[in-house]
């Protein structure tokens, strides 16, 4: 009998990194998501057979694990090695969870080198079909605060606000539907930013220096989902990269990359240095396609609902 699960995208509008200590974040899920097809194989008796299908409907990755998770043969010995380690604890979580004879076909909706969440949407997916807790898969793989798998569960709602309260998640779903929303766009850096990277700068940063700003982050994170203006909403996202940018001790990119843009607001979305960012005002697309960036997204092509 074939299941199917959905796992939406992600972005981060507020709470980058300050998310880690206990910041509000403003999340936004994305229309766009991976989907697991799981269905029957009668030629995998004793294994399982996973399929990874990109977005133009290429076949990238293709794997064959045994019963207990274990590789036994696959196109890219990375990507098996970290599917193997996700399906082990779904198997230590839940033991009843029988892989043997079965195809996974994960399907991508989304560029995998876009940064809207191929991992998280995964694990999401993945924790479903197993009827494990999500986190516990996302605690053996990554450091981060797992934002991103409460964004990947399908909700009535296009956003959530997210924080770590003693460690342990938490979050409301929210509505983000500015009636500005017209004037957002999203634009595609074409470089990848380490995440892992970004944290482990953050983290050599003093708790105290840190933990200072979560206040005014939080603030900024509930003011911006009452924003009835552009400006007003324009205001909230430049007060929130000064404050990121004195933190990190870095530039912000409308600062360093975009001084001449005059006419809106930049800014970084998740770890700074890549993937999309958000940029404000009607002249935005011309003015960055005048700089070379080919893929600049209104918001409503990509935000759910």
């Amino acid at each position: 009998m074939k299941k199917e699960y959905f796992g939406h995208g992600k972005l981060m509008l507020t709470g980058e990194y300050t998310v880690l200590d206990g910041a509000t974040s403003l999340a936004l899920r994305t229309r766009v998501g991976q989907r697991l097809i799981v269905s029957p194989s009668p030629d995998m008796e004793k294994a399982l057979l996973w399929e990874s299908i990109d977005s133009n409907g290429r076949e990238w990755f293709w794997g064959v694990f045994s019963p207990a998770g274990e590789v036994m043969s696959a196109t890219d010995m990375a990507t098996s090695a970290r599917l193997s380690s996700f399906l082990k604890v779904c198997i230590d979580k839940n033991p009843s969870f029988n892989i043997a004879g079965l195809t996974a076909r994960v399907e991508s909706e989304f560029d995998l080198s876009w940064g809207l969440g191929s991992s998280s949407s995964l694990i999401y997916v993945l924790s479903r079909w197993a009827d494990v807790n999500p986190y516990d898969i996302l605690n053996e793989a990554f450091t981060g605060s797992g934002y991103d798998i409460a964004a990947a569960q399908p909700s009535q709602h296009n956003a959530l606000l997210y924080r770590l309260k003693d460690k342990s998640p938490q979050w409301e779903d929210v509505d983000f539907i500015p009636s500005f929303a017209n004037e957002l766009f999203f634009v595609y850096s074409g470089q990848k930013q380490n995440s892992r990277e970004g944290i482990k700068a953050y983290r050599t940063l003093s708790r105290e220096k840190r933990c200072a700003v979560i206040p005014m982050i939080d603030d900024i994170s509930k003011k911006i989902l009452c924003a009835d203006t552009l400006s007003s909403f324009e205001e909230c996202i430049e007060e929130h990269e000064k404050i990121m940018s004195s933190l990190l001790e870095i530039e912000s990119i409308g600062r360093k990359n975009f001084p001449d843009f005059t006419t809106g607001s930049v800014k970084s979305l998740g770890a700074w240095g890549g993937d999309f960012f958000l940029a404000t005002g009607k002249d935005a697309p011309e003015y960055f396609k005048s700089k070379g960036y080919d893929i600049i997204l209104p918001f409503a092509s990509l935000i759910e609902k």
